[in-house]
This record gives C-alpha cells, sequence and structure tokens, in this order.
C-alpha cells in the first residue's frame, strides 16, 4: 500500500525568516553593548585557535530525466511531471507576480540504511543563489516509509514539489542535498 504525505513549507519559511530576524537583533545588540571597551569575548579574528572550518560545498550538476547514483540511493528529477497532482497546480493562478513550478523527484534506495527520502533537502535555487522552499512537498512510497526502518533497499519513493517562485526568476534549479551528513549539493535543472 503506498502512502502519500504533504508538507506545507509556507509556515516553515515564515517561522525561519523571523528566527533569523530575531537571530540578527540580537547579535546586533550583542555588538552594540557586548564586549565592551578595547577586551573582546571569545576568540579574535587575528587567533582562531578554536575556529572549527567551514566546509566547503561540492555542487555537482545533473540533467533532468536522467538517473544519477548518490551514495547508495538512485534519483531521476522530473521537471514537468504530467501526473494529476503536478498539473492541477498549472489551472491554478497563482500569487500576483508568482508562477508555479513543479518537479517530481523519483528515488530508488540501493542500499542505505534507515533511508527516508522525504527528510531530504529538496531547494529551488536562483542564478543569484537565492533558495526557495517548496510552496507544498509530499512523499509517495510505500507504508512504513517513514518508520525507523525507512524506505527498504530495492524500493522506491516520489517526492513531489510545488515552488511559487517569483516571475523574475529565470532558469530556477533544484538544488537537492542527497546526503544530510555530507557537504554536497546535486543541482538540476527546472526550466521556465
Amino acid at each position: 500500500m503506498d502512502v502519500l504525505a504533504y508538507r506545507d513549507w509556507t509556515g516553515v519559511s515564515f517561522f525561519l525568516g523571523s528566527l533569523l530576524l530575531a537571530a540578527a537583533a540580537v547579535a546586533l545588540l550583542f555588538v552594540s553593548f557586548g564586549a565592551g571597551g578595547s577586551e573582546r569575548a571569545g576568540v579574535s579574528a587575528a587567533d582562531p585557535a578554536g575556529a572549527v572550518p567551514v566546509p566547503e560545498v561540492v555542487v555537482r550538476v545533473e540533467s533532468p530525466q536522467r538517473p544519477f547514483a548518490v551514495a547508495g540511493a538512485t534519483f531521476t528529477v522530473d521537471p514537468a511531471p504530467s501526473a494529476r497532482w503536478a498539473t492541477a497546480f498549472h489551472g491554478r493562478a497563482a500569487e500576483p507576480g508568482q508562477h508555479w513550478v513543479v518537479a517530481a523527484v523519483r528515488v530508488v534506495n540501493d542500499s542505505r540504511r534507515g533511508f527516508n527520502p522525504g527528510l531530504l533537502s529538496y531547494l529551488a535555487r536562483g542564478p543569484h543563489g537565492a533558495l526557495f522552499a517548496p510552496t507544498r512537498a509530499g512523499i509517495a512510497g510505500p507504508s512504513g516509509l517513514g518508520e525507523a526502518a525507512g524506505l527498504p533497499a530495492g524500493a522506491g519513493a516520489e517526492e513531489r514539489l510545488v515552488f511559487s517562485l517569483p516571475d523574475s526568476l529565470q532558469h530556477p534549479v533544484l538544488a537537492i542535498q542527497p546526503v544530510p551528513t555530507r557537504a554536497l549539493e546535486v543541482r538540476v535543472p527546472l526550466g521556465g
């Protein structure tokens, strides 16, 4: 029996944005009123002995409709799915200044343990680095997908993505982080 679980990212986007604004405000207050005088708390920029290096993200570009393998899973991105769930959005009006972009990502678990492709990051990326969370996303797959065992080896699932993107955004790409523990981003063109 297949299951379908949708996630609505609109509230999450607003929450994350609010959280970032609050963090910026706290940082501004700390810089303004914090470590006064010439003394500074923590590690200085001149002495980064305790600093943790930020890992460099490896970017891999793949073609739509062509399977690609990453760490025991195979992904295939369809930037224009013809399924009923996808075509339903083409008939709906988007917000003013926005347009719908839908994509489906077929994922086959080749050998990962406890793998749930619905927990990966799937974002639309603009040409200047702007990231957009899906307005709606969901995973369709075998029952038990959300349990600890995840997607069984040899089984497949489909991540269904709907983005509301600005009309000015030309040539968006789908940015997938296929392995949460690796600094790897796979980019697949989504078209217009």
